[in-house]
């Protein structure tokens, strides 16, 4: 019995100690290189004579940043999203600097035997961050047999949530507002100058560090 008891306490004790690590995520000096999308379905509700037709929306966004402080990253981001419409497509690539603060703790400490950290607290953190992104953009149209090309700049401001996954990984979740301002060829037939939409995006990605 004593020996039953004994072998039930040392797991337990070995399970506390694989289960709590500290960690060097977001910390200065550290990187994270990450990767997030977002996909929108559009619903054709309309008369046969309106332009808006159903379709998709898919967008692609990779991003690196180097924490120069505890919580602050400053880096680059880069997009890719398609708008394919029945009579309509356009593709969109976009790069630029992005900077984001992800809220650290002095002690942080998160358990590292579950897959996703299920709770808030001195135990398990999600690593809460606002984020912004300022882009050059640069996009082409096609409408029927016509096609066109433009230029002009996004804007990306979101806040979301970074649950670690073991030591290095991470997961995202992030919702926020995107504004994207064209200058077209001929803007009276390649669409609107600007174009803003609510995202909610998802992602992965590791933090790199000594």
């Amino acid at each position: 019995m004593k020996r039953a008891l004994m072998v039930v306490v040392l797991l337990a004790l070995a399970g506390a100690a694989l289960a709590q690590v500290g960690t060097k995520a977001a910390r200065q000096g550290s990187w994270l290189v990450s990767g997030q999308g977002g996909f929108d379905l559009f619903l054709d509700g309309g008369e046969e004579t309106d332009t808006q037709r159903d379709g998709f929306h898919l967008l692609l966004a990779p991003r690196v940043l180097y924490f120069v402080m505890n919580g602050l990253g400053v880096g680059i981001e880069g997009n890719y999203d398609l708008v394919s419409q029945e009579y309509y497509k356009q593709g969109n690539l976009a790069v630029g600097p992005r900077v984001a603060y992800y809220v650290t703790m002095p002690r942080m400490r998160y358990p590292q035997a579950c897959c996703l950290t299920p709770c808030v607290g001195p135990d398990g953190w999600w690593l809460p961050y606002a984020g912004l992104s300022l882009l050059y953009l640069a996009g082409r149209s096609e409408s029927g047999s016509y096609v066109s090309t433009g230029s002009g700049y996004r804007g990306r401001a979101g806040i979301g949530v970074s649950p670690l996954i073991g030591p290095r990984g991470t997961a995202f979740a992030e919702l926020g507002y995107q504004l994207d301002h064209f200058e077209w060829e001929m803007p009276e037939t390649d669409g609107p100058n600007d174009v803003s939409r609510i995202y909610l995006e998802f992602g992965f990605g590791g933090f790199l560090f000594r």
